[in-house]
């Protein structure tokens, strides 16, 4: 039992120090009992809980849409255009009539008096991280590509990553063909990819090369890769069969 101790102030009229009385609560069984020296008391207990509302709506799912925009109107040198929007009829496909929106990144110039650099490391999980990356030319740290989702992968204006880069997860196409250097380590595990040509000349820098677990890449295309290489440490197993 639960005891609460209250103060019950009563103040006389004349100048004589107020006199305290006390009263306490006992908690039983979920009942509530409050008694005072004069023998008077209350009791009470909570109230039930209210019914659960009603089931709300489902909520609509977002999604977006990544594809090759070529040079044109809308980007000088080409680009990416992201387009969002909408499920509305549920169907795990971005309609025409769902787009609410539409970006596009463009393949700028790239000028020696601007700063185009990230300092620190970088995670693309989805096409905004993309959108966003793309932005720059270099990263100071390491890029951590692993998306959830099926995605092809456009950052030709990469330049330089100074730590590692890591490409794994449902990735089906990767162009970061203006890529020249990478330092540490390339790891490319656990992908869709059939190709590695687009990834410029990053195995010709990084100290170590890891290629693993990618069944859709023949050795063939490996070993032209390898060939290349100057790498310290270079592993490479559980990928697709020979050409």
């Amino acid at each position: 039992m639960r005891h609460i101790i209250l103060a019950i102030l009563l103040v006389g009229c004349g100048s004589a120090p107020a006199e305290v009385k006390m009263c306490s609560v006992a908690t039983a069984s979920g009942e509530h009992t409050m008694t005072c020296p004069d023998g008077s008391y209350v009791s009470w207990r909570d109230g039930e809980n209210g019914a659960d509302g009603s089931q709300g709506p489902a909520g609509v799912v977002v999604l977006v849409s990544t594809v090759s925009e070529p040079a044109g109107l809308n980007c000088q040198k080409g680009g990416v255009k992201f387009e969002v929007g909408p499920d509305t009829n549920n169907n795990n496909v971005l309609d025409v009539d769902e787009i609410s929106t539409t970006k596009y990144v463009c393949n700028g110039e790239l000028l020696d008096t601007v700063d185009y650099t990230l300092d620190g490391s970088f995670t693309v999980n989805n096409s905004f991280d993309v959108a966003i990356l793309s932005e720059y030319q270099h990263v100071t740290g390491s890029v951590i590509i692993s998306p959830m989702t099926d995605m092809v992968i456009e950052l030709p204006a990469l330049l330089t990553v100074d730590v590692a880069l890591y490409i794994s997860g449902l990735i089906t196409e990767v162009n970061m063909s203006g890529l020249s250097s990478v330092g540490s380590l390339l790891d490319v595990s656990g992908t869709s990819l059939s190709t590695l040509s687009n990834l410029g000349a990053a195995a010709l820098s990084a100290e170590s090369v890891n290629i693993t677990d990618n069944p859709n890449l023949l050795q063939c295309q490996i070993d032209e890769l390898l060939g290349r290489t100057t790498s310290f440490d270079v592993n490479v197993e559980n990928n697709g069969g020979p050409c």
